[in-house]
């Protein structure tokens, strides 16, 4: 269930129109004020887009290492990064945005089709139904190797779906 400062939470499939047009879950709207900046995203090697607000992308000067860099340095560094990978985004009167077309094809997004959205607490992401499908698959694999209890997803990964997001 999203809260205050969780607010994405789980996962459904949505369409993308001809125009990469997507709707957000009605669910998430309590999340969606303020500026949002969307990136290009990697994980176990699959692309995805991402969409993350400002306090989460301010707190990543810190994350930037250097040789002797001061803060002034790590910031203007940071603001150069955020320039060439990150753009502010603006969500229509009907929590619709807009995907960058050379995202899409860097992600393997289709449109007109379907991208599957992906609420990550504090942020949400963008993927392409198959490779979110193999993504939930290698994650649950890294769980079941780092496990000792078979927990029921261990042995039930075939066949794998996604499951609607439910407004609560």
């Amino acid at each position: 269930m999203p809260t205050p400062n969780d607010p994405f939470k789980g996962f459904c499939a949505i369409r993308v129109s001809s125009k990469r047009n997507v709707t957000l879950p009605s669910g998430w709207k309590s999340g969606l004020s303020g500026p949002l900046f969307i990136c290009r995203g990697q994980e176990h090697g699959l692309p995805f887009i991402q969409v993350i607000p400002p306090a989460l992308l301010h707190g990543r000067p810190n994350e930037i290492e250097g040789p002797n860099w001061t803060a002034r340095e790590k910031k203007i560094h940071a603001e150069e990064l955020v320039s060439e990978n990150y753009r502010p985004i603006r969500l229509g009167t009907r929590s619709r945005l807009t995907l960058p077309r050379k995202w899409c094809a860097e992600a393997d997004i289709s449109f007109p089709g379907e991208v599957v959205i992906a609420g990550r607490g504090a942020s949400f992401e963008f993927w392409r139904p198959e490779n979110f499908a193999l993504l939930i698959q290698r994650e649950l694999s890294e769980t079941d190797e780092e496990s000792t209890f078979p927990g029921p997803l261990a042995s039930n990964t075939s066949g794998l779906t996604t499951i609607p997001y439910q407004d609560s």
